[in-house]
């Protein structure tokens, strides 16, 4: 019985000698074997049987638990870019549904799980790296949003605190536009980047689902646009969806001069009132461009060319803050008018009347101006169109 115990002890441990990661759970096994026969062989060798069998059923559990992961991975990330891991997964399921496995085959296929982890390990090491790189890209952009958001927040103030005019005689100088915007110490920095941050990140899941359903790139652009447009950059900075605009609605009794709404001024306002208005915020905007360049200075100066301004604004509590709205943003006006009376005459300081004159011997008429011998003359040839003399 003792050498029949022996005998079937050897081939049990060449069998698991075979199995590769098995016979490391035979040590305990070794060691009873090894060890001098008991006066009860019997029930030593039904209890060396018996561990024997708990091995094999534990190996049995872990192979189908390994199949089964092996199972799951493949259907999770078949449709993935990592195509040449999950058919190489595919492969070793299918060597491990061999029941009867064992010895080099076994081997084999701990030996390819191995050497696929390490390809997985070094894959999402990259992957890591490029999420990192993801992570501060976007950051920058969060930082470049908000930067605009604010730039386009401290313009806007400075556009209406600009837009100044003195309207009435001996009062100081009066805003002509008023934005209902924060005041810098209202705004909170973290609040605003938070707020820009989210409109970033749903923005990129809207373009995302545009390359998902496959749009072409002008849609996809045209999206990315709006989301980062700086009206909406700047809603997010001072976190208000509306900006109400007011402008200052001038009467010839200061008492009835107030502000309204940019939407009342349209319809409720005469049509010299709205010129006024309209004026201002022209010339108010011109600076913010001259500035934006880096073009305003104390001698900076700018020329508007305006033909016939005075059809509806003839009245001095009109033309005075026009002009002083001028003047403030170093404007020359160059007016084109017939309009003769003194008020409008009294706020130019050359006014040049243009004549019609026949000339001597010709068919022809000239334009000319009289009274006013400071005036530069000028010659200028039309080509294509000359008339000809003769």
């Amino acid at each position: 019985k003792n050498r029949k115990l022996e005998r079937e002890r050897k081939s049990l441990e060449r069998t698991f000698d075979k199995s590769g990661n098995a016979m490391a759970e035979l040590s305990s096994v070794e060691k009873v074997t090894t060890v001098a026969l008991s006066d009860n062989p019997e029930e030593q060798w039904k209890e060396v049987h018996g561990r024997i069998n708990e091995m094999k059923n534990d190996f049995s559990m872990r192979r189908e638990k390994l199949i089964r992961k092996i199972d799951n991975t493949v259907a999770a990330f078949t449709e993935s870019t990592l195509a040449e891991i999950v058919n190489k997964l595919t492969n070793i399921g299918s060597m491990l549904y061999d029941s009867g496995m064992k010895g080099d085959r076994l081997y084999t296929v701990s030996e390819s799980i191995g050497m696929m982890i390490a390809s997985i390990e070094k894959i999402n090491s990259k992957i890591e790296t490029d999420l990192r790189e993801i992570e501060n890209d976007f950051n920058d952009i969060v930082n470049q949003c908000m930067n605009q958001g604010k730039r386009m927040y401290l313009d806007l103030r400075s556009i209406a605190a600009s837009s100044k005019a003195r309207i009435f005689a001996g009062k100081p100088q009066t805003q002509m536009v008023k934005m209902n915007l924060p005041e810098e110490k209202e705004i909170s920095e973290e609040a605003s980047r938070i707020a820009i941050k989210g409109e970033i990140e749903q923005g990129a899941n809207e373009i995302k689902e545009l390359m998902r359903v496959g749009a072409d790139d002008k849609q996809i652009r045209k999206r990315a646009g709006v989301i980062v447009s700086s009206e909406r950059l700047l809603h997010r900075y001072i976190r208000q969806e509306s900006i109400q605009v007011k402008v200052f609605k001038i009467d010839m009794n200061s008492a009835n001069s107030v502000y309204k709404r940019w939407e009342d001024t349209l319809t409720q306002s005469s049509g010299a009132e709205k010129f006024v208005v309209f004026f201002s915020v022209v010339l108010t905007l011109m600076n913010y461009t001259r500035s934006a360049v880096g073009l305003v200075s104390k001698n900076s100066r700018s020329v508007l060319i305006l033909d016939n301004p005075f059809g509806k604004i003839t009245s001095a509590h009109l033309l005075r803050p026009m002009f002083d709205i001028a003047k403030h943003f170093n404007v020359q006006l160059i007016c084109l008018s017939d309009i003769n009376k003194s008020d409008v005459i009294g706020c130019f300081d050359c006014v040049i009347k243009m004549v019609i004159k026949k000339q001597s011997l010709s068919n022809f008429d000239i334009m000319t101006h009289e009274g006013n011998e400071l005036i530069e003359h000028g010659y200028y040839k039309v080509m294509n169109g000359q008339i000809k003399l003769f």
